[in-house]
């Protein structure tokens, strides 16, 4: 019965959303003379090829073809109208379209085993995610002046060549997992806003650090090899900073960096020696529900921020905890929030309460009387 229908679908040409995901659809040759066909839903499926030349699906603007087993990205001709194009999880590794996709604003294709990756093709991408491939080399970085959003996350450990000077303009970089280890040479972003750059086997930031990305609001740094963030000295528009799993061993020297940040709302480093066995252990979800209900994989260096247990086991390890160990963390959390900007509302995951805030002032004020005169 499923066959018949679906040899029988392409006769409703006035037919605007079709949604057929998870089922075991070979092709979508059947769909291809849909005229009015504005978005298209095939995820789940065993779709071997994607190849729209002889299509008349002159309305089609979104096409999800996720989570099939395509192993090269085709013509597209057909699909003139085409604006958002989701090829994640499928086993493409060349990309044989032959003209410009111009009308294009959105491209994902995570998860797939891709070397190379040509701009060209794509000149009017405004978001591009390319995350979990095995990339070398991206050419033509010049071409998509229009990018808003680009993520190049772990790409297997591969050296990528890619000139990020054409990037300038790019307000979202998620470059997780990749062995960056100095960004000298990297970073040139006058308009950047979100910032990731997690597992980059970093041990420190250009002197220059907030000069070059003035505009930033959030910053990922976790997984790293810094012992110090001098370079962030006098941010002035930074809001979040995640340093878990680093290296800083002096809380004084922290201290210094983080007073000079006025719009510091969240501020995460949980797993580093000055606070090492102070808090619970982290644990890294892999999934996230959406507001729809519905579960998306979650990228593995977000994972701390969606651990929805962590607070309560913390809690618990807290009441474990012999008391010098409370005390010292008491401590510990009273001198950064106190230290830092009045506006820090989360502090290594847990929200600063109106009785923690006034309990931190008392602690330092203790500290500081009892501290002998010189």
């Amino acid at each position: 019965m499923i066959a018949l229908l679906w040899l029988g679908i392409g006769s409703f040409y006035f037919l605007r959303t079709l949604l057929a995901e998870n089922n075991k659809l070979g092709c979508c040759q059947a769909l291809q003379q849909m005229h009015g066909l504005v978005k298209l839903m095939l995820r789940g499926n065993v779709i071997e090829k994607l190849k729209f030349d002889n299509a008349s699906l002159y309305q089609l603007q979104v096409l999800d073809v996720s989570s099939n087993r395509i192993q090269a990205i085709g013509i597209l001709n057909g699909i003139p109208k085409l604006q958002e194009l989701n090829l994640d999880n499928n086993n493409i590794e060349i990309i044989q379209i032959e003209q410009p996709i111009t009308t294009l604003r959105i491209l994902k294709l995570n998860y797939n085993r891709l070397h190379g990756f040509n701009g060209l093709l794509f000149p009017n991408l405004k978001i591009l995610y390319l995350d979990k491939n095995r990339l070398v080399r991206i050419s033509a970085l010049s071409s998509m002046r229009h990018l808003d959003a680009l993520s190049l996350r772990d790409q297997g450990g591969q050296q990528l060549q890619a000139n990020m000077k054409y990037l300038k303009d790019t307000r979202k970089l998620y470059l997780s997992g990749m062995p960056i280890k100095q960004l000298n040479n990297v970073i040139h972003f006058n308009n950047l806003e979100y910032l990731e750059l997690c597992s980059g086997q970093l041990e420190e930031l250009p002197h220059d650090f907030a000069l070059q990305v003035p505009q930033l609001r959030i910053l990922y740094l976790s997984h790293n090899y810094l012992k110090h963030i001098g370079p962030l000295q006098h941010h002035r528009r930074l809001q979040k900073l995640i340093l878990i799993d680093n290296r800083f061993e002096k809380l004084g020297g922290l201290l210094e960096t983080l007073r000079t940040l006025p719009r510091l709302h969240v501020l995460d480093i949980r797993r580093n020696p000055i606070n090492w066995k102070m808090y619970d252990e982290i644990l890294y979800t892999g999934i996230v529900k959406s507001k729809k209900g519905r579960m998306h994989p979650l990228c593995h260096y977000l994972g701390p921020e969606y651990d929805t247990t962590w607070i309560s086991r913390d809690a618990s390890y807290f009441q474990a905890l012999p008391k010098h160990w409370q005390r010292r963390r008491n401590m510990y959390r009273a001198l950064c929030i106190t230290e830092t900007s009045q506006k820090l509302e989360i502090f290594d995951n847990i929200p600063i309460t109106t009785e923690e805030l006034a309990l931190a002032t008392t602690i330092v004020n203790e500290y500081v009387v009892n501290q002998p005169q010189l």
